[in-house]
């Protein structure tokens, strides 16, 4: 039975619990877990301390050779999420400008103000949307 059930997991101020992830066949983890660790660095590095969450799991139960992955992480297929280093970086890279949506009427720094979310973070701005909430 153990191996047939999902745990969708989140524990915004650190680290989940491994040995409770264990007890699920398979755990999800939201992109806000360990936020209160993640939120305040410079970059930000979410998916990094993910895949460290995701490490500790495997380490502590593999799950079955063969089967599907016992740990997933959440990744978001429609809006850019910049304290993700990979989708940060693809932001910076003019060689994947064809994938974002740029902010209308973006020009530069003084239009940071003009949308629902602002086009910089930490002094650092992108024409491209994302999200900073």
């Amino acid at each position: 039975m153990k191996r047939s059930t999902i745990l969708y997991a989140c524990n915004s101020s650190g680290f989940h619990d491994v040995q409770k992830a264990i007890q699920y066949g398979v755990v999800v983890y939201d992109w806000s877990n360990a936020k209160a660790i993640w939120v305040d660095s410079h970059p930000m590095n979410d998916e990094e301390l993910l895949t460290k969450q995701a490490e500790m799991v495997l380490a502590a139960d593999p799950g079955i050779k063969g089967e599907q992955p016992r740990v997933w992480v959440y990744r978001n297929t429609v809006k850019a999420l910049n304290w993700y280093t990979s989708v940060r970086e693809k932001l910076d890279d003019p060689a994947y400008s064809g994938w974002f949506v740029r902010f209308k009427d973006y020009k530069g720094p003084v239009s940071n103000h003009s949308y629902h979310v602002p086009a910089c973070t930490y002094e650092k701005c992108s024409g491209f949307y994302h999200d900073q909430t």
